[in-house]
């Protein structure tokens, strides 16, 4: 249940306000994602890796190029 003083945020997923702690919760289960280069090794943050060729960001209008 939440405390009549919690922060309320709102959530753009389901369009509702929700308790901050609520919300604090699920952005800490959802941080949880693994993410593996192409020989399977889990990358970090802070990991460096060189692209092989040019990547198109959707929805960003970009393009990361091929190299460091």
């Amino acid at each position: 249940m939440t405390d009549h003083n919690d922060d309320y945020v709102y959530d753009d997923t389901t369009g509702e306000w929700r308790p901050a702690s609520e919300m604090a919760a699920i952005a800490a289960s959802a941080g949880s994602i693994e993410v593996h280069d192409a020989a399977g090794n889990v990358l970090a943050d802070g990991d460096s890796v060189v692209l092989v060729k040019d990547l198109k960001v959707k929805g960003a209008g970009q393009t990361l190029k091929q190299g460091r």
